[in-house]
């Protein structure tokens, strides 16, 4: 009796529909687990290209990129609030970015992780292009106090 039940439901529409739906959930889940095992393949074959010094190279970068971000925020918030603890917050995250800047130029620590010309002159007109970019910020801020 049990049995007749049973084919029943799988010659009917809704034992059918059951089975394409499980059917459907087994292809996606080999399709999740075969992306999976490529996608982690591929990383392992990058990482395996990458020299430790290409990915401090990676670093840095990112590094430079967080610390505009934080600087350009910094000024920003003080645009629109004029809070003189934004302004601390600015001068705070420049100083950083200086100091960051200078600690990585290879021109003024020979331990640098950057070792090409290249490398060397871009570390050098970021640190022009921070000097000169952030004075008329220092002197805008120093007249709006005068008055």
């Amino acid at each position: 009796m049990t049995r007749q039940c049973a084919g029943a439901i799988m010659k009917s529409p809704f034992g059918i529909r059951l089975w394409i739906l499980i059917a459907a959930l087994f292809l996606v889940a080999g399709g999740t687990i075969y992306g999976l095992s490529s996608a982690w393949h591929l990383f392992q074959q990058l990482e395996a290209k990458l020299t430790s010094s290409q990915i401090e190279r990676f670093q840095l970068a990112s590094e430079v990129r967080r610390e505009l971000q934080s600087l350009n925020h910094s000024m920003l918030r003080y645009a629109l609030v004029r809070d003189p603890q934004q302004w601390a917050q600015f001068e705070h995250a420049s100083g950083d970015l200086n100091h960051w800047i200078d600690n990585n130029d290879p021109s003024m620590n020979p331990r640098s992780p950057l070792t090409t010309d290249a490398e060397s002159q871009l570390f050098q007109e970021l640190n022009r292009a921070g000097h000169i970019e952030f004075c008329p910020a220092f002197r805008s801020h120093a007249e709006n106090h005068r008055r």
